[in-house]
């Protein structure tokens, strides 16, 4: 049995195929999320090695889940926006500029 798969990750994964110049690889996890996440019901985590079955405690219609697959999309769109998620030495700018992520997102909905 392996740890699951978490959907929520979707984002950072995301995030880490733009900064190592692999969206490509992040458009396809994308692609592979929305074939699933709707019509599973936006679960907390899947089973299995392949993660092809939901969880067998996983909650639905998970909000990180929903915010992962959002802030994924959101910075495909906004790939410019990435230095908002701080990945550098400064806790006080991802603080501040992760708000300011999420603030926008809400809005694209």
């Amino acid at each position: 049995m392996t740890g699951g798969s978490w959907p929520v990750l979707l984002w950072s994964l995301t995030a880490a195929a733009i900064k190592t110049q692999r969206v490509e690889l992040a458009k396809k996890a994308i692609e592979t999320a929305e074939e699933y996440l709707l019509d599973d019901e936006w679960p907390e985590y899947y089973d299995g090695d392949m993660g092809e079955t939901i969880g067998r405690e996983a909650r639905l219609y998970q909000t990180w889940t929903i915010a992962g697959y959002l802030v994924a999309n959101y910075l495909i769109q906004n790939p410019e926006h990435l230095n908002l998620m701080s990945f550098n030495d400064n806790p006080q700018v991802g603080i501040r500029a992760g708000f300011v992520v999420w603030f926008e997102v809400g809005f694209l909905i």
